[in-house]
């Protein structure tokens, strides 16, 4: 039932310099979002806890073409470790790609491709994000004559302070540069790292 939830919710999620983030936007009972991380401003807070525990909080942000969805959350598992895990952070990020690959079977999407594996940032830090790159194609909608054109989507997880923290970035519109895509997307996880290292 708790993964259900989850899908239902990603369906709904999916449709300069930067500095470190301030001015949190507290989720009721919940994770702190800050009102900016960088170039990326919060537009929406959600608070799923009370009635569905164990799926947390979820902060969404824009910024340069960007979607990113910040869900904090704990399954109501009491193993989840204080610093960034490997294999638990892996474990999320594939459970992410998993679940695009359902509402890919219910239709969201048209084409699902797996990319790269990579952890941001590179070297061990107390909250280093485990990521898998995606390529997506949506369905097309009402009187369109095509499905949309390809763009890219990350899914990165870390564990800090007994939760899970999952990052969803979305690219707004396609891309044929990686360089583009990559270096915004990166940027936007270091500053939440250092953020969540700060907290």
């Amino acid at each position: 039932m708790l993964r259900g939830v989850i899908l239902g919710l990603l369906s709904l999620l999916a449709g300069g310099s930067m500095s470190l983030a301030q001015s949190p936007q507290p989720a009721p009972g919940g994770f702190n979002f800050p009102q900016k991380i960088g170039l990326a401003e919060l537009v929406n807070v959600q608070d799923f806890e009370k009635q569905s525990p164990g799926l947390g909080q979820v902060g969404q942000y824009r910024f340069q073409g960007w979607r990113m969805s910040v869900y904090v959350y704990d399954k109501k598992r009491t193993d989840i470790p204080d610093i960034a895990n490997v294999e638990q952070s892996k474990a999320e990020a594939n459970e992410g790609v998993l679940d695009v690959r359902e509402l890919q079977r219910r239709g969201e999407y048209v084409k699902v491709e797996e990319g790269q594996t990579f952890a941001v940032p590179p070297f061990a830090t107390p909250a280093q994000f485990f990521c898998r790159s995606l390529r997506l194609q949506r369905k097309a909608q009402a009187n369109a004559t095509k499905a949309e054109d390809d763009y890219d989507s990350f899914i990165c997880a870390t564990t800090w302070k007994k939760k899970f923290v999952k990052v969803r970035l979305s690219a707004e519109t396609p891309s044929s540069s990686p360089a583009t895509v990559f270096v915004p997307a990166v940027s936007a996880l270091e500053l939440l790292g250092r953020m969540l290292g700060r907290m």
